[in-house]
């Protein structure tokens, strides 16, 4: 009986945490880009030009790509 038991694989977690990432970042993501759906009702509902709707989004992506050098930095010396 002890050979059949060995035999059985157990529960892994990790693709739990697997799956679960994925869901996550394709939720986080798809949130993230799809901007371009939102451009008109947010550009009528605050009055504002495509060009301030634009600058807004690219002032958004602007701090996101430079806060993610300084992220970087102080996870490599703190860790995550």
């Amino acid at each position: 009986m002890p050979a059949a038991r060995s035999k059985m694989r157990k529960f892994y977690y990790g693709n739990v945490v697997l799956l679960a990432s994925v869901i996550i970042l394709t939720i986080v993501y798809g949130a993230m880009f799809s901007f371009g759906v939102f451009f008109k009702p947010i550009s009528e509902e605050f009055g504002w030009t495509r060009a301030v709707v634009s600058g807004a989004y690219s002032l958004n992506g602007g701090l996101f790509g430079f806060l993610a050098i300084i992220a970087g930095r102080l996870i490599d010396r703190f860790g995550p």
